[in-house]
């Protein structure tokens, strides 16, 4: 066969393995703040002030922990890898939304 096309498939999953991951710590991360803003804040608003505002410490410090860094810290990387083999193989809507889910991300956990 003259024109037999080869396909590298290293690649295509490599980006299907790395975009499923930053899928899957994007929702992550989505479902804790949809749930943190949807019973924790609720809860708040009800308390005093002063007493929000020490539970509110309370609860951010809490959340520093082993278990919950590679969801907040780690998924803005994990998007910006998937990103970086879209672009390996010139796949630009993949690489446009997963650098944009990186970017958001980033500035909404890290910053």
């Amino acid at each position: 066969m003259a024109n037999e096309t080869t396909f590298d498939y290293s690649t295509s999953i490599k980006t299907a393995i790395s975009g499923t991951t930053a899928v899957l710590f994007c929702g992550t991360i989505f479902g804790f703040f949809y749930a943190w803003v949807c019973s924790t804040m609720w809860g708040l608003d009800e308390a005093d002030p002063r007493v929000a505002i020490e539970a509110m410490q309370a609860m951010n410090a809490s959340v520093r922990n082993p278990v919950f860094f590679p969801a907040s810290f780690l998924t803005p990387v994990v998007a910006f890898v998937a990103a970086g083999f879209a672009r390996q193989e010139q796949n630009r809507v993949a690489f446009r939304l997963f650098t944009a889910a990186g970017i958001v991300i980033w500035s909404a956990v890290c910053c």
